[in-house]
């Protein structure tokens, strides 16, 4: 496990004589845990996000995403979580963004977004619940969402650890339901009033050099339980909450990925880079 890295106050002083008797001295510049901290929350670093719409091809998607992840980002418990929600996350190196999104196919967008450091919690994406409502299935159960805006909240942050700097990331699925003003909305935190779904909360330590890219996808039948008597006939399982967020069923439908890219200055790196070797 990755411990984060003490950062001690040190001052150097180097002295000179000149040919008369007065002797002066000047300080270089001191490497203070003030100095580091701002390097941390300088605005070169933080979260970029971009958002890509593509056409919802599952099998060209799928073998787009397969061909380009790159290691495991969140362990199995998690993972599993997310795929019986309809989510999908996994990363990719940073070099190959742009070859998975001309993979993904034709007729894709590319928006980003600068964040920079997120300290509280702020809306990233969201989807609204119109009419009636909505029949989703979350973590295995078909319950009913009432009519809102289905959100995706995050918080992110750059962590020094003892291999070197982090984005520290963290996400949570929320439906935010309207609201008549009030006292106690205005006093209260407002980012994250309403229903929050901590099954499927999500920390990760982004590392420099990958992008990490979260999705919608249709499940395994198996991990959804269908209403109704079991021993009845078949019936038609309703989207995820992954699914509902990302994949929308319109006459020509469409899939939202969302790709965060953590952005780390050279000046946090340097440190850690050792000439003629490469850091793991």
């Amino acid at each position: 496990m990755k411990r984060p890295v003490a950062v001690l106050l040190c001052l150097l002083s180097a002295g000179c004589v000149a040919r008369s008797t007065v002797t002066t001295r000047e300080s270089t510049p001191t490497s203070s845990a003030d100095n580091v901290f701002d390097r941390m929350l300088n605005p070169d670093n933080g979260l970029l996000i971009r958002k890509w719409v593509v056409s919802d091809n599952a099998d060209r998607i799928d073998a787009a995403l397969l061909r380009y992840s790159d290691g495991q980002v969140v362990d199995a418990k998690t993972d599993e979580s997310l795929r019986r929600n309809g989510m999908r996350l996994l990363r990719v190196r940073s070099d190959q963004t742009d070859a998975l999104l001309g993979d993904l196919g034709v007729g894709s967008s590319d928006v980003a977004a600068w964040h920079g450091q997120v300290v509280e919690w702020r809306e990233l994406y969201r989807r609204p619940v119109s009419g009636p409502g909505a029949t989703l299935a979350v973590s295995g159960r078909v319950r009913s969402i009432p009519p809102g805006q289905l959100r995706l909240m995050g918080r992110s942050w750059t962590v020094l650890m003892e291999d070197g700097p982090y984005l520290t990331l963290e996400l949570l699925p929320q439906l935010r339901k309207p609201q008549e003003p009030s006292l106690y909305r205005l006093l209260g935190d407002a980012d994250l009033q309403g229903e929050v779904f901590e099954a499927l909360a999500v920390e990760i330590e982004l590392e420099h050099g990958y992008a990490y890219v979260l999705t919608g996808e249709t499940p395994l039948r198996d991990r959804i339980d269908p209403p109704g008597d079991p021993a009845g006939p078949d019936v038609e399982t309703p989207d995820t909450l992954g699914e509902f967020l990302f994949c929308q069923r319109t006459e020509l439908p469409v899939r939202t990925l969302l790709v965060f890219v953590p952005r780390i200055s050279d000046r946090l790196l340097n440190p850690y880079r050792i000439e003629g070797t490469t850091p793991e």
